[in-house]
């Protein structure tokens, strides 16, 4: 969001409301800066700043809370969030936690002033109920122990293919869903993260949420070169007793690591004798050289074959919680 919030606030509270831009103060998180530009006026009688959302990227009502928090605490003056949530319960989340909060079109909630004003209007969308690549990464690294049980974002950083930012997001959604918590965050205390539930519980609760770890698939006339290894049920057999599947062979990589081959190499899924996955993440990021148990078991997630379900459920109840 680039527009002040002067209009729409005069429109609403019936008396002129200018605001002027604002230097962040010294501290500021470099992630703060990026996200929002800061602006200052006088509300009915009361200096405030106001924390304007840029819309790169969609921060959860809490975490948003606090950065109001942050600034609050260091400018000494109410802080007055102002952008367009993108969840549809996002306005009432940000309201219960008595955030000052201005969504032109949508509402004016000033709690320092005792002010609520909503507006009748379209619903928005519901917002994403499903992890991307980055959310789902981090629950599998933490139920694979390749994150200590109390982290921080640098972490995740050094072991995702994803950006500070990216994670930072992604850390943001899990809290929201209620699946890790924060402490510190504020100044230069560097935010620390655990997750509320461990183990096969941790799995329970996010199942819900995990995605089919790949986006399409691609036949083939032969095995695809390295970095693409074998997958779906054709890796399944080599670690349950599923018989291998006849005339087909499975295979995975990085959606971004892929090349589209020679024409001559493609055929039509269905007649292909090779059949490769592309993946949101690299497939062997949490394994050895393979892929991880419990994306093969989400990457198989939708097989009509009972054989199949009953196989994954058998490596379910034998992987090391």
């Amino acid at each position: 969001m680039t527009n002040g919030p002067d209009t729409y606030l005069g429109a609403t509270l019936g008396s002129p409301v200018v605001t002027e831009p604002m230097a962040f103060p010294r501290g500021c998180p470099a992630l703060l800066k990026a996200l929002f530009s800061l602006r200052e006026g006088d509300v009915r009688g009361t200096h405030c700043a106001f924390l304007v959302d840029s819309g790169r990227d969609r921060l959860t009502p809490k975490a948003i809370g606090r950065q109001v928090d942050f600034l609050r605490e260091r400018l000494g003056m109410p802080i007055v969030y102002v952008g367009q949530p993108r969840g549809q319960h996002d306005i009432p989340r940000l309201m219960t936690l008595n955030i000052p909060t201005v969504v032109p079109q949508k509402c004016v909630s000033l709690p320092f002033l005792a002010l609520q004003v909503r507006n009748a209007g379209p619903r928005r969308p519901v917002g994403r109920n499903r992890f991307a690549g980055c959310e789902q990464l981090i629950v599998l690294a933490a139920l694979h122990a390749h994150i200590a049980k109390d982290f921080g974002r640098a972490e995740l950083t050094d072991l995702l293919p994803y950006s500070g930012t990216a994670v930072w997001m992604a850390l943001n959604t899990l809290e929201e869903l209620g699946l890790c918590a924060v402490s510190g965050g504020t100044g230069a205390v560097p935010a620390r993260y655990t997750f509320t539930r461990q183990g096969r519980d941790l799995w329970d609760a996010a199942l819900p949420y995990f995605i089919r770890p790949f986006t399409r698939t691609v036949g083939l006339a032969q095995p695809p070169p390295p970095p693409a290894v074998l997958a779906g049920e054709n890796l399944l057999s080599e670690r349950t007793e599923l018989a291998p599947p006849k005339g087909r062979a499975t295979y995975a990589v990085w959606g971004k690591a892929f090349r589209d081959p020679p024409a001559a190499d493609l055929l039509p899924e269905r007649d292909a004798p090779c059949v490769l996955q592309l993946w949101k993440y690299p497939p062997t990021l949490l394994g050895d050289n393979t892929i991880d148990t419990l994306s093969l078991i989400l990457s198989l997630k939708d097989s009509p074959d009972e054989r199949v379900q009953g196989e994954c459920d058998r490596l379910l109840r034998r992987f090391p919680w």
